[in-house]
This record gives structure tokens, C-alpha cells and sequence, in this order.
């Protein structure tokens, strides 16, 4: 029944995997209501989902694209999972040719 309260797609920014998720309170709330959550979170390279820090958004498109570019952002400025050993993300993206 949990499966049916919570929808998740993972996307990759370089070598960095991106969380996207919507959770209801009820299956009645998923057929026609609205998402007690919406959130986007850059998943740990320990995987310790406990730490991931998490941004919310809203309804619209706008906000998600918003929340998106700023995940996107930090990843690129290199401010998340410092301590995490993975190195420098950046660097690793020119070592790929990766760029996303």
C-alpha cells in the first residue's frame, strides 16, 4: 500500500543521482487531490537517505524547474555531501566529457 502513496524518479546530474518524489496521505488524495509532499533532494554517495537534505516545490512547473536549476547549481558549485570523500564533482565531470 506504501507503494501506492509515494511516486519516485531518479535523475543524473554528471555522477551525481537526483531524487525527485510526491507523497500523498491517502490513495484517494493520489487520484484527485494534491501531494502532502513534493520534494527534490541530491541523494548521498554513502546512501544514507537519513542525510540527504531535501528542497520542496510547489504545484506549478516554474517551481520545479526553479528548485531544479538550484539543486543543479549546487551540485555544479560543489556545496553538497562535502564530506562525503567523493572528490571534486566538477573535476570528475571534465575527466567524463560529462556536462548534463
Amino acid at each position: 500500500m506504501m507503494d501506492d502513496l509515494h511516486n519516485n524518479i531518479n535523475v543524473w546530474h554528471g555522477t551525481t543521482k537526483i531524487s525527485i518524489c510526491q507523497h500523498w496521505d491517502s490513495p484517494s488524495d493520489r487520484i484527485g487531490g494534491t501531494a502532502a509532499m513534493q520534494e527534490v533532494g541530491i541523494i548521498p554517495d554513502d546512501d544514507d537517505w537519513s542525510s540527504m537534505r531535501t528542497e520542496r516545490f510547489g504545484k506549478s512547473l516554474t517551481h520545479l524547474i526553479k528548485v531544479l536549476e538550484g539543486i543543479r547549481d549546487e551540485i555544479d558549485q560543489q556545496v553538497h555531501n562535502e564530506s562525503s570523500g567523493k572528490g571534486n564533482a566538477r573535476a570528475t565531470q571534465s575527466a567524463t566529457g560529462s556536462t548534463t
